[in-house]
This record gives structure tokens, C-alpha cells and sequence, in this order.
């Protein structure tokens, strides 16, 4: 991994709501691309008779406050052991599928998501503030701690 050296530094709670609203826009983009057999887009329900492109934006906007708090727990992480950090984040993801349940109407829209773009989310945080530069192969930095659980 490579060193950056920023430019300015800005307010952490700035980085994180930054971070947390490309993560929920991410969500919205997926889920109006079209065409996709069978799933949920803003022209079609799919297969789906539970959810429309609606329940995807409800579920977005109810997950955007989770996805900043990912973010900044990765932000204020000053820890190396990364296994501690993702234990931080699971009671926050735990409240994010209540959250978006509760939105949606008891469906599921974005568990998964949550899992991915809540692990995302925290590791880009913790690479801000700890200088590193985010590069699309560090992805893999994270989802290789969660396998090892």
C-alpha cells in the first residue's frame, strides 16, 4: 500500500459524511441500472412482488446515517488489530438491517449491502486517516480479515 500525502486536511465528521453519502448514491445507482434479469430497477420489479424501486430509495435513505457511522469508526480506529474494528461495526450493522426493515416494510432490500458497503466504508476511514491511499486492490485488504473469521 502507498503513502498519500493530502493536501488539506479536513473535519473528520466532513470525511465521513462524505464516504457515508457515496456509499448510500452507490446504492442507488445499482439499484436503478438496468436491465437486470429478474431484480429490482427503477422499470421493473423483477420477480420481485414485495419491493419496487421506491422500497430501494426508502431503504437508501434509512441506511445513509449507518454508513456515515461506518466510516467514522473507521476514521477514529487508532488500533493496528483490524479484527477489533470490525467487531466495533457489527452491532452498528445490526441496528442498519433493523433500520432498513422497519423502512421497508419488513423486506429485505440491502442486507447484504449493509455487510459490504459497512466493512467498505469502515476501511476507507481507517486508509484516510491513517495516510494510506485508497487503490482499487486494497479492496481486498478487508474482505481477506472478515474470511479469517
Amino acid at each position: 500500500m502507498m503513502k498519500s500525502n493530502p493536501s488539506r486536511q479536513q473535519d473528520p465528521s466532513t470525511l465521513a459524511s462524505v464516504i457515508g453519502e457515496l456509499a448510500t448514491q452507490a446504492l442507488l445507482v445499482e439499484a436503478n441500472l438496468h436491465p437486470k434479469p429478474g431484480l429490482v430497477t427503477a422499470r421493473s420489479t423483477g420477480s420481485h412482488s414485495d419491493m419496487d424501486i421506491e422500497t430501494f430509495r426508502l431503504s437508501a435513505a434509512a441506511l445513509k446515517p449507518f454508513m456515515v457511522e461506518f466510516s467514522r469508526l473507521g476514521l477514529d480506529f487508532s488500533g493496528n488489530d483490524l479484527t477489533q474494528l470490525l467487531t466495533s461495526l457489527r452491532p452498528v450493522g445490526m441496528q442498519a438491517e433493523q433500520e432498513m426493515m422497519m423502512a421497508t416494510g419488513q423486506v429485505n432490500t440491502h442486507k447484504g449491502a449493509i455487510f459490504i458497503l459497512g466493512v467498505l466504508c469502515a476501511a476507507l476511514g481507517y486508509m484516510t486517516a491513517k495516510g494510506i491511499r485508497f487503490l482499487h486492490c486494497t479492496c481486498k485488504i478487508p474482505f481477506a480479515r472478515c474470511a479469517q473469521e
